[in-house]
């Protein structure tokens, strides 16, 4: 679900006068649908990340030697940002005339430095936010008497949640004074939303009672529609709240079978490697397509639905090669 809004925000995008293409027809309605999808949309991705971190740490006991686990975020991550950043981001970038950087100067500055890596920001964010949790659980542990599982209680005690949160809560206030480079502000900002997902799957038969209730979706989205405009820090957070609260009492009413069905199931495996392809081929087709004379909505919804699936056809392509390594796979 985050993965279709992550690819239709970054298509209507282009309607909000700040993307890298302006189409020759322009759109309040998809300009307000882009400030609505991006108020929640990448909290919601973290929040994720965190639910199943929390999953994996708990209900499956992985995780639990950190320099392996940090190791095997490295390579999941960190080979796929370097491959997508230099031999995709760059070249499209400067190809397509979006910066007055050369090749060489792109790569160094926006993909080694991260000060313009596009959506790759989330991946170097998502790393340094595992590179928090590892070092917090092994501090934890390691000092705990009884070891891992004794670290493992106390984290999920009420008192350290509560005050984790008040933590997180004002680094994530403070996170613009983070220096702007390898998205250290991003980790800053959305550290935050992975903690609220991690206490969201430890509490979620409690918390999902609620969010499930219809009045409760109702309000979640009536918020999140009237604040999509506010732009302040507290604003940000709080539309990300009823956003991602929305969203997942949304999970509930999805018909079981939609889960099972086998393409869904492919969809879910190629995520992925669906979120690293798809901003470049946006962004092609917009070059192409954005300066003809087409209705707005046609147009997106079309950008967007092509580049899904063409998204969807270069991951397994990638992976029938041999090449999964390259979209975080083994």
């Amino acid at each position: 679900m985050a993965t279709f809004l992550v690819v239709l925000a970054h298509a209507s995008r282009m309607y909000t006068g700040t993307g890298v293409v302006i189409p020759y027809n322009a759109s309040d309605g998809l300009n307000h649908l882009t400030n609505i999808i991006y108020s929640f949309h990448m909290p919601l991705y973290m929040s994720v990340s965190g639910m199943v971190y929390a999953l994996c740490i708990h209900d499956y006991q992985k995780y639990q030697d950190t320099a392996r686990f940090l190791k095997n975020k490295a390579v999941r991550l960190l080979i796929p940002y370097v491959f997508f950043g230099i031999c995709y981001v760059a070249p499209v970038m400067c190809l397509l005339g979006f910066t007055d950087q050369s090749y060489l100067r792109y790569c160094w500055d926006g993909i080694v430095l991260a000060h313009n890596n596009r959506h790759l920001w989330y991946i170097i964010a998502l790393f340094e936010v595992f590179v928090v949790c590892g070092a917090v659980k092994a501090v934890v542990e390691n000092v705990m008497p009884h070891g891992s599982h004794a670290g493992r209680k106390i984290l999920r005690h009420p008192i350290v949640c509560v005050l984790t949160i008040v933590l997180l809560f004002a680094v994530s206030h403070e996170s613009g004074r983070a220096p702007y480079f390898f998205s250290l502000s991003s980790c800053a900002f959305y550290l935050i939303f992975f903690y609220f997902g991690y206490c969201f799957h430890t509490q979620y038969d409690t918390v999902m009672k609620y969010l499930k209730h219809p009045a409760v979706m109702v309000i979640c989205l009536a918020a999140l529609v009237v604040l999509s405009e506010q732009t302040a820090w507290h604003m940000r957070m709080i539309k990300a709240l009823f956003g991602g609260c929305f969203a997942i009492g949304a999970t509930y009413y999805m018909p079981k079978h939609i889960m099972q069905c086998a393409w869904v199931k492919k969809q879910i495996k190629n995520g992925f490697g669906i979120y690293l392809f798809h901003p470049m081929i946006i962004y092609v087709l917009y070059v192409w397509l954005g300066q003809r004379d087409i209705q707005p909505w046609v147009l997106c919804i079309g950008i967007a639905a092509a580049a899904y699936l063409a998204s969807d056809y270069l991951t397994r392509l990638l992976r029938r090669c041999g090449l999964g390594v390259l979209i975080g796979e083994k």
